[in-house]
Protein backbone atom coordinates (compact mmCIF):
# COMPACT_ATOMS: atom_id res chain seq x y z
CA UNK A 1 0.00 0.00 0.00
CA UNK A 2 2.84 2.28 1.03
CA UNK A 3 4.81 1.41 -2.40
CA UNK A 4 1.73 2.67 -4.29
CA UNK A 5 1.37 5.75 -2.59
CA UNK A 6 5.19 6.59 -3.68
CA UNK A 7 4.54 5.82 -7.43
CA UNK A 8 1.77 7.96 -7.32
CA UNK A 9 3.99 10.68 -5.69
CA UNK A 10 6.98 10.26 -8.30
CA UNK A 11 5.04 12.23 -10.77
CA UNK A 12 4.34 14.92 -9.01
CA UNK A 13 7.81 15.31 -7.92
CA UNK A 14 8.68 14.83 -11.05
CA UNK A 15 6.56 17.58 -12.16
CA UNK A 16 7.54 20.05 -10.03
CA UNK A 17 11.17 19.82 -10.03
CA UNK A 18 10.49 20.39 -14.13
CA UNK A 19 8.75 23.41 -13.19
CA UNK A 20 11.54 24.49 -10.45
CA UNK A 21 13.52 23.88 -13.30
CA UNK A 22 11.09 26.11 -16.02
CA UNK A 23 11.47 28.92 -13.56
CA UNK A 24 15.18 29.04 -13.67
CA UNK A 25 15.63 28.70 -17.01
CA UNK A 26 13.61 31.99 -17.53
CA UNK A 27 16.03 33.38 -14.69
CA UNK A 28 18.98 32.17 -16.94
CA UNK A 29 16.83 33.65 -20.44
CA UNK A 30 16.55 37.15 -18.93
CA UNK A 31 20.27 36.80 -18.46
CA UNK A 32 21.20 35.79 -21.50
CA UNK A 33 18.91 38.54 -22.81
CA UNK A 34 20.23 41.31 -21.04
CA UNK A 35 23.52 40.11 -21.57
CA UNK A 36 22.99 40.03 -25.42
CA UNK A 37 21.79 43.51 -25.35
CA UNK A 38 25.22 44.97 -23.52
CA UNK A 39 26.47 43.95 -26.09
CA UNK A 40 24.43 45.46 -29.33
CA UNK A 41 24.62 48.87 -27.32
CA UNK A 42 20.86 48.97 -26.05
CA UNK A 43 21.83 49.48 -22.40
CA UNK A 44 17.93 50.47 -21.45
CA UNK A 45 17.35 46.70 -22.41
CA UNK A 46 20.08 45.55 -20.60
CA UNK A 47 18.97 47.21 -17.30
CA UNK A 48 15.22 45.93 -17.69
CA UNK A 49 16.32 42.48 -18.60
CA UNK A 50 18.83 42.02 -15.21
CA UNK A 51 15.84 43.93 -13.46
CA UNK A 52 14.12 40.82 -14.54
CA UNK A 53 16.09 38.37 -13.72
CA UNK A 54 16.78 39.77 -10.29
CA UNK A 55 13.01 39.67 -9.54
CA UNK A 56 12.43 35.98 -11.14
CA UNK A 57 15.88 34.89 -8.21
CA UNK A 58 14.00 36.62 -5.71
CA UNK A 59 10.90 34.49 -6.29
CA UNK A 60 12.91 31.19 -6.31
CA UNK A 61 14.80 32.10 -3.45
CA UNK A 62 18.35 32.39 -5.62
CA UNK A 63 20.02 34.89 -3.63
CA UNK A 64 23.30 35.43 -4.56
CA UNK A 65 21.92 35.43 -8.57
CA UNK A 66 19.39 37.88 -6.85
CA UNK A 67 21.92 40.43 -5.99
CA UNK A 68 23.89 40.32 -8.77
CA UNK A 69 21.28 40.45 -10.91
CA UNK A 70 19.45 43.32 -9.27
CA UNK A 71 23.26 45.28 -8.73
CA UNK A 72 23.70 45.03 -12.33
CA UNK A 73 20.63 46.78 -13.27
CA UNK A 74 21.29 49.25 -10.83
CA UNK A 75 24.80 50.12 -12.40
CA UNK A 76 23.15 50.73 -15.70
CA UNK A 77 20.21 52.58 -14.65
CA UNK A 78 23.13 54.94 -13.09
CA UNK A 79 25.39 55.04 -16.15
CA UNK A 80 22.07 56.19 -17.74
CA UNK A 81 21.17 59.06 -15.07
CA UNK A 82 17.71 57.55 -14.18
CA UNK A 83 18.56 57.62 -10.32
CA UNK A 84 14.87 56.66 -9.17
CA UNK A 85 14.78 52.74 -11.26
CA UNK A 86 18.54 52.71 -10.34
CA UNK A 87 17.67 53.23 -6.11
CA UNK A 88 14.75 50.52 -6.54
CA UNK A 89 17.33 48.14 -7.99
CA UNK A 90 20.04 48.61 -5.40
CA UNK A 91 17.39 48.49 -2.67
CA UNK A 92 15.98 44.87 -4.38
CA UNK A 93 19.73 43.87 -4.45
CA UNK A 94 20.34 44.76 -0.73
CA UNK A 95 17.39 42.61 0.55
CA UNK A 96 18.49 39.83 -1.42
CA UNK A 97 21.93 39.96 0.09
CA UNK A 98 20.17 40.52 3.92
CA UNK A 99 18.18 37.61 3.37
CA UNK A 100 21.09 35.88 1.90
CA UNK A 101 23.26 37.06 5.82
CA UNK A 102 25.62 38.81 3.56
CA UNK A 103 25.59 41.77 5.92
CA UNK A 104 28.54 43.91 4.51
CA UNK A 105 26.79 43.54 1.21
CA UNK A 106 23.52 44.13 2.45
CA UNK A 107 24.82 47.39 4.33
CA UNK A 108 27.00 49.08 1.23
CA UNK A 109 23.94 48.37 -1.33
CA UNK A 110 21.33 50.28 0.88
CA UNK A 111 23.67 53.01 1.58
CA UNK A 112 23.70 53.67 -2.36
CA UNK A 113 19.66 53.12 -2.26
CA UNK A 114 20.01 56.04 0.31
CA UNK A 115 21.86 58.10 -1.13
CA UNK A 116 20.35 58.24 -4.88
CA UNK A 117 16.90 58.48 -2.20
CA UNK A 118 18.35 61.38 -1.18
CA UNK A 119 18.92 63.23 -4.44
CA UNK A 120 15.29 62.29 -5.26
CA UNK A 121 14.59 64.19 -2.28
CA UNK A 122 12.62 61.11 -0.84
CA UNK A 123 13.44 61.23 2.88
CA UNK A 124 10.94 58.39 3.99
CA UNK A 125 12.46 55.83 1.54
CA UNK A 126 15.94 57.09 2.47
CA UNK A 127 15.29 56.49 5.86
CA UNK A 128 14.50 52.94 5.68
CA UNK A 129 17.76 52.25 3.41
CA UNK A 130 19.75 53.75 6.05
CA UNK A 131 18.09 51.78 8.53
CA UNK A 132 18.46 48.80 6.72
CA UNK A 133 22.64 49.66 6.32
CA UNK A 134 22.74 50.00 9.91
CA UNK A 135 20.89 47.15 11.29
CA UNK A 136 23.43 44.92 8.52
CA UNK A 137 26.70 46.76 10.03
CA UNK A 138 25.19 46.32 13.46
CA UNK A 139 25.24 42.12 12.83
CA UNK A 140 29.24 42.54 11.73
CA UNK A 141 30.12 44.43 14.55
CA UNK A 142 31.48 47.21 13.24
CA UNK A 143 30.20 49.96 15.63
CA UNK A 144 31.44 53.25 13.75
CA UNK A 145 29.50 52.71 10.64
CA UNK A 146 26.95 51.26 12.65
CA UNK A 147 26.59 54.41 14.61
CA UNK A 148 26.95 56.76 11.57
CA UNK A 149 23.68 55.06 9.64
CA UNK A 150 21.60 55.34 12.67
CA UNK A 151 22.37 59.07 12.77
CA UNK A 152 21.61 59.32 8.93
CA UNK A 153 18.40 57.51 9.63
CA UNK A 154 17.42 59.68 12.00
CA UNK A 155 17.97 62.54 10.48
CA UNK A 156 16.59 61.05 7.18
CA UNK A 157 12.99 60.42 9.05
CA UNK A 158 12.98 64.01 10.92
CA UNK A 159 13.40 65.16 7.48
CA UNK A 160 10.22 62.83 6.64
CA UNK A 161 8.22 64.23 9.99
CA UNK A 162 8.21 61.45 11.48
CA UNK A 163 9.62 61.93 14.34
CA UNK A 164 8.77 58.79 16.65
CA UNK A 165 11.11 57.03 14.10
CA UNK A 166 13.74 59.10 14.37
CA UNK A 167 13.88 59.13 18.01
CA UNK A 168 14.35 55.78 17.92
CA UNK A 169 16.92 55.72 15.95
CA UNK A 170 18.95 58.70 17.98
CA UNK A 171 17.97 56.22 20.78
CA UNK A 172 20.14 53.76 19.45
CA UNK A 173 22.43 55.43 18.72
CA UNK A 174 23.12 57.05 22.16
CA UNK A 175 23.13 53.46 23.23
CA UNK A 176 25.91 52.70 21.26
CA UNK A 177 27.81 55.64 22.30
CA UNK A 178 27.42 55.27 25.91
CA UNK A 179 29.53 52.09 25.58
CA UNK A 180 32.36 53.82 24.62
CA UNK A 181 34.68 55.29 26.93
CA UNK A 182 35.85 58.16 25.44
CA UNK A 183 33.65 61.18 24.02
CA UNK A 184 33.59 63.02 21.27
CA UNK A 185 31.11 66.21 19.93
CA UNK A 186 29.89 63.99 17.50
CA UNK A 187 28.63 61.45 20.30
CA UNK A 188 27.40 64.88 21.99
CA UNK A 189 25.22 65.78 19.46
CA UNK A 190 23.06 63.07 19.44
CA UNK A 191 21.66 64.44 22.57
CA UNK A 192 21.08 68.17 21.13
CA UNK A 193 19.68 66.33 18.01
CA UNK A 194 17.26 64.19 20.42
CA UNK A 195 16.64 67.67 22.12
CA UNK A 196 15.68 69.16 18.79
CA UNK A 197 13.16 65.81 18.03
CA UNK A 198 11.14 66.59 21.20
CA UNK A 199 11.08 70.21 20.85
CA UNK A 200 9.59 69.86 17.26
CA UNK A 201 7.34 67.57 18.99
CA UNK A 202 6.13 69.94 21.64
CA UNK A 203 7.69 67.99 24.45
CA UNK A 204 9.46 70.84 25.89
CA UNK A 205 10.39 69.34 29.16
CA UNK A 206 12.29 66.36 27.71
CA UNK A 207 13.89 68.61 24.65
CA UNK A 208 15.43 70.32 27.95
CA UNK A 209 16.79 67.53 29.30
CA UNK A 210 18.25 66.20 26.57
CA UNK A 211 20.03 69.68 25.88
CA UNK A 212 21.31 69.81 28.95
CA UNK A 213 22.42 65.65 29.03
CA UNK A 214 24.48 67.61 25.77
CA UNK A 215 25.64 70.52 27.72
CA UNK A 216 26.89 68.05 30.30
CA UNK A 217 28.57 65.69 27.45
CA UNK A 218 30.16 69.29 25.93
CA UNK A 219 31.12 70.27 29.16
CA UNK A 220 33.44 66.81 29.87
CA UNK A 221 35.35 67.10 26.51
CA UNK A 222 36.05 71.32 27.08
CA UNK A 223 33.98 72.07 24.04
CA UNK A 224 32.75 75.28 25.63
CA UNK A 225 30.58 77.21 23.39
CA UNK A 226 28.52 73.99 22.12
CA UNK A 227 28.16 73.53 25.66
CA UNK A 228 27.12 76.79 26.48
CA UNK A 229 24.69 76.72 23.64
CA UNK A 230 23.29 73.95 24.49
CA UNK A 231 22.88 74.55 28.34
CA UNK A 232 21.03 78.04 27.45
CA UNK A 233 18.84 76.85 24.74
CA UNK A 234 17.30 74.31 27.83
CA UNK A 235 17.42 77.45 30.06
CA UNK A 236 15.30 79.21 27.15
CA UNK A 237 12.63 76.32 27.10
CA UNK A 238 12.05 76.01 30.67
CA UNK A 239 11.70 79.52 31.51
CA UNK A 240 7.92 79.66 30.89
CA UNK A 241 6.85 77.40 33.01
CA UNK A 242 9.59 76.60 35.77
CA UNK A 243 12.34 79.32 37.14
CA UNK A 244 13.98 76.88 39.57
CA UNK A 245 14.52 74.28 36.67
CA UNK A 246 15.46 77.49 34.23
CA UNK A 247 17.84 78.59 37.12
CA UNK A 248 19.77 75.13 37.27
CA UNK A 249 20.17 75.11 33.47
CA UNK A 250 21.79 78.78 33.49
CA UNK A 251 23.96 77.61 36.77
CA UNK A 252 24.91 74.58 34.04
CA UNK A 253 26.14 77.10 31.91
CA UNK A 254 28.31 78.34 34.23
CA UNK A 255 29.82 75.24 34.59
CA UNK A 256 30.74 75.49 30.47
CA UNK A 257 33.46 77.78 31.58
CA UNK A 258 34.86 76.54 35.03
CA UNK A 259 38.50 76.95 35.73
CA UNK A 260 39.02 79.58 32.78
CA UNK A 261 42.31 80.05 33.54
CA UNK A 262 43.46 83.55 32.39
CA UNK A 263 41.42 83.98 28.98
CA UNK A 264 39.44 87.01 29.50
CA UNK A 265 36.64 86.04 27.41
CA UNK A 266 35.93 82.90 29.02
CA UNK A 267 36.30 84.19 32.59
CA UNK A 268 33.32 86.63 31.16
CA UNK A 269 31.38 84.62 30.87
CA UNK A 270 32.15 82.17 33.92
CA UNK A 271 31.12 85.27 35.86
CA UNK A 272 28.23 86.38 33.76
CA UNK A 273 26.38 82.91 33.72
CA UNK A 274 27.14 82.05 37.25
CA UNK A 275 26.30 85.51 38.70
CA UNK A 276 22.86 85.17 37.06
CA UNK A 277 22.27 81.80 38.09
CA UNK A 278 23.08 83.44 41.70
CA UNK A 279 20.68 86.11 41.35
CA UNK A 280 17.64 84.25 40.35
CA UNK A 281 18.34 81.88 43.39
CA UNK A 282 18.21 84.48 45.20
CA UNK A 283 15.21 85.80 44.14
CA UNK A 284 13.47 82.30 44.37
CA UNK A 285 14.98 82.54 47.67
CA UNK A 286 17.12 79.34 47.32
CA UNK A 287 19.58 80.71 49.01
CA UNK A 288 21.88 77.94 49.34
CA UNK A 289 22.26 77.64 46.11
CA UNK A 290 22.71 81.06 45.26
CA UNK A 291 25.80 80.59 47.90
CA UNK A 292 26.74 77.73 45.97
CA UNK A 293 26.63 80.27 42.63
CA UNK A 294 28.17 83.03 44.37
CA UNK A 295 30.77 80.84 45.22
CA UNK A 296 31.63 79.62 41.43
CA UNK A 297 31.54 82.85 40.55
CA UNK A 298 34.77 83.26 42.57
CA UNK A 299 36.18 80.41 41.43
CA UNK A 300 36.02 82.33 37.86
CA UNK A 301 38.58 84.68 39.42
CA UNK A 302 40.86 82.60 41.81
CA UNK A 303 43.29 81.56 38.99
CA UNK A 304 42.95 85.25 37.02
CA UNK A 305 46.03 86.86 36.60
CA UNK A 306 44.06 89.61 34.73
CA UNK A 307 42.82 92.49 37.16
CA UNK A 308 39.51 92.12 38.65
CA UNK A 309 38.11 92.55 41.82
CA UNK A 310 38.13 88.76 43.75
CA UNK A 311 37.37 90.27 47.00
CA UNK A 312 34.22 91.05 46.40
CA UNK A 313 33.06 87.99 44.97
CA UNK A 314 34.21 86.07 47.82
CA UNK A 315 32.27 88.75 50.12
CA UNK A 316 29.07 88.39 48.29
CA UNK A 317 29.78 84.18 48.12
CA UNK A 318 30.23 84.82 52.51
CA UNK A 319 27.31 86.63 52.61
CA UNK A 320 24.76 83.94 50.73
CA UNK A 321 26.27 81.34 52.77
CA UNK A 322 25.23 83.79 55.80
CA UNK A 323 22.09 84.05 54.61
CA UNK A 324 21.32 80.72 53.62
CA UNK A 325 22.00 79.48 57.09
CA UNK A 326 19.96 81.98 58.70
CA UNK A 327 16.67 80.15 56.69
CA UNK A 328 17.67 77.37 58.82
CA UNK A 329 15.96 77.07 62.32
CA UNK A 330 18.67 74.76 63.70
CA UNK A 331 21.89 76.10 64.09
CA UNK A 332 23.00 72.31 63.87
CA UNK A 333 21.74 71.62 60.91
CA UNK A 334 23.56 74.77 59.39
CA UNK A 335 26.87 74.50 60.68
CA UNK A 336 28.46 73.38 57.63
CA UNK A 337 26.52 76.29 56.01
CA UNK A 338 28.67 78.68 58.34
CA UNK A 339 31.75 76.79 57.81
CA UNK A 340 31.33 77.93 54.01
CA UNK A 341 30.56 81.44 55.11
CA UNK A 342 34.11 81.46 57.10
CA UNK A 343 35.61 79.41 53.77
CA UNK A 344 34.81 82.38 51.67
CA UNK A 345 36.15 85.06 54.14
CA UNK A 346 39.04 83.24 54.80
CA UNK A 347 39.78 82.94 51.09
CA UNK A 348 39.35 86.84 51.02
CA UNK A 349 41.93 87.16 53.56
CA UNK A 350 39.44 88.14 56.13
CA UNK A 351 40.21 86.58 59.30
CA UNK A 352 38.63 89.29 61.64
CA UNK A 353 34.87 88.18 60.11
CA UNK A 354 35.76 84.38 60.01
CA UNK A 355 36.33 84.69 63.84
CA UNK A 356 32.69 87.03 63.77
CA UNK A 357 30.95 84.06 62.60
CA UNK A 358 32.63 81.48 64.61
CA UNK A 359 31.85 83.38 67.84
CA UNK A 360 28.70 83.86 67.02
CA UNK A 361 28.60 80.34 65.79
CA UNK A 362 29.17 79.19 69.68
CA UNK A 363 27.66 82.14 71.38
CA UNK A 364 24.41 80.40 69.45
CA UNK A 365 25.14 76.83 70.73
CA UNK A 366 25.67 77.58 73.83
CA UNK A 367 23.31 80.07 75.52
CA UNK A 368 20.76 80.64 72.38
CA UNK A 369 21.58 84.33 71.52
CA UNK A 370 24.55 85.89 70.53
CA UNK A 371 25.39 89.41 70.73
CA UNK A 372 26.83 89.51 66.93
CA UNK A 373 24.08 91.31 64.55
CA UNK A 374 24.72 88.57 61.98
CA UNK A 375 21.98 89.85 59.87
CA UNK A 376 23.75 92.73 59.24
CA UNK A 377 27.12 90.82 58.07
CA UNK A 378 24.72 88.91 55.96
CA UNK A 379 23.76 92.09 54.05
CA UNK A 380 26.77 93.82 54.29
CA UNK A 381 29.66 91.02 54.13
CA UNK A 382 32.55 93.77 52.92
CA UNK A 383 31.20 96.41 55.61
CA UNK A 384 33.38 97.16 58.83
CA UNK A 385 30.83 95.97 61.63
CA UNK A 386 30.34 96.50 65.40
CA UNK A 387 29.16 93.86 67.30
CA UNK A 388 25.31 94.93 68.86
CA UNK A 389 24.51 94.80 72.45
CA UNK A 390 23.71 91.63 73.68
CA UNK A 391 19.84 91.36 75.03
CA UNK A 392 20.63 91.22 78.81
CA UNK A 393 23.09 94.14 78.88
CA UNK A 394 22.51 96.47 81.72
CA UNK A 395 25.20 99.20 81.07
CA UNK A 396 24.04 101.87 78.38
CA UNK A 397 26.61 103.92 76.45
CA UNK A 398 26.82 107.48 78.02
CA UNK A 399 24.62 109.96 75.83
CA UNK A 400 26.33 112.57 73.54
CA UNK A 401 27.07 116.11 75.05
CA UNK A 402 27.97 119.23 73.59
CA UNK A 403 32.09 119.20 73.84
CA UNK A 404 33.57 121.98 76.14
CA UNK A 405 37.06 123.43 76.67
CA UNK A 406 39.69 123.73 74.02
CA UNK A 407 37.48 121.02 71.73
CA UNK A 408 34.60 123.66 71.84
CA UNK A 409 36.35 125.97 70.24
CA UNK A 410 37.28 124.22 67.23
CA UNK A 411 35.63 124.97 64.17
CA UNK A 412 35.46 124.58 60.56
CA UNK A 413 38.07 126.55 58.24
CA UNK A 414 34.83 127.79 56.23
CA UNK A 415 33.00 129.07 59.29
CA UNK A 416 36.09 130.93 60.53
CA UNK A 417 36.73 132.99 57.26
CA UNK A 418 33.08 133.67 57.50
CA UNK A 419 33.62 134.76 60.96
CA UNK A 420 36.76 137.08 59.64
CA UNK A 421 34.64 138.63 56.58
CA UNK A 422 31.87 139.68 58.74
CA UNK A 423 34.19 141.57 61.84
CA UNK A 424 35.51 143.01 58.61
CA UNK A 425 32.74 144.22 56.97
CA UNK A 426 31.32 145.93 60.45
CA UNK A 427 34.46 147.61 60.78
CA UNK A 428 34.07 149.46 57.50
CA UNK A 429 30.98 150.14 58.39
CA UNK A 430 31.99 151.51 61.71
CA UNK A 431 34.25 154.08 59.83
CA UNK A 432 32.04 154.43 56.92
CA UNK A 433 29.38 155.98 59.57
CA UNK A 434 31.73 158.05 61.42
CA UNK A 435 32.80 159.56 58.46
CA UNK A 436 29.76 160.50 57.13
CA UNK A 437 28.59 161.86 60.87
CA UNK A 438 31.76 164.63 60.90
CA UNK A 439 31.13 165.25 57.57
CA UNK A 440 27.50 166.13 58.17
CA UNK A 441 28.63 168.23 60.97
CA UNK A 442 31.22 170.26 59.16
CA UNK A 443 28.21 171.11 56.76
CA UNK A 444 26.03 172.42 59.85
CA UNK A 445 28.86 174.83 61.10
CA UNK A 446 29.75 176.22 57.65
CA UNK A 447 25.81 177.02 56.10
CA UNK A 448 25.17 180.95 56.71
CA UNK A 449 22.51 181.76 59.05
CA UNK A 450 18.96 182.79 57.42
CA UNK A 451 16.81 185.48 59.36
Amino acid sequence: MKLRWYVLLLPMLILTAQLGFSQASVCIDYELNATNAQLLGQQSLAALNFEKAGLCNAQNLQLTQCTSNYKKAADIYVQLKKSREAAADYDGAAICAQQNSKNTDCATLSISAAELYNQLLDSGKAAAAYLRAAVCYEKTTMKTPTLDNYIKAAEAFKNNNDYEQADKQYEKAIALVETQRTRTAQQCSLYAERGAIYEDAGLTTGAAAFHSQAAECYSEIKERNLCEQAATKAAQLTADFSDIQSTQYYELAGKCFENPGTDFSLIQKCDYYNNLAATKYKNLETLDKAAEAYKNVALCHARDQVKTLVSDNYYLCAGAYLQAALEVENILNALDTYDEAIACFIANKDTEKAELVRQYVREMQSTGSSGIDIVDLANNPGKSLRPKPAANATEQEPEATEPTGPESTSRSPIFLVLILILGIVIILGFFYYQRIKKMKEQEDTEQPMRF
